[in-house]
């Protein structure tokens, strides 16, 4: 279950038109992992890429959650 606080500064809410998913998504800044290259999967037809504006939204806010 994921809970997303509304107007917080390290949460970024994706459409599902921006991303191709089924259902709208939360980015949680301060909830990042990191992963294998070699665990990644070609994306599947229908799925978007995220805009370069959408990135830098989500840098400020890795930011914002580190204390920088």
């Amino acid at each position: 279950m994921s809970i997303h606080k509304a107007g917080s500064p390290t949460h970024l809410l994706l459409l599902r038109g921006e991303t191709g998913l089924q259902e709208d998504s939360i980015v949680k800044a301060e909830d990042i992992t990191t992963i294998l290259k070699t665990a990644l999967m070609e994306p599947r037809l229908g799925w978007g890429a995220i805009s370069d504006r959408r990135i830098c939204e989500l840098a400020i806010m890795v930011r914002i959650a580190m204390g920088c």
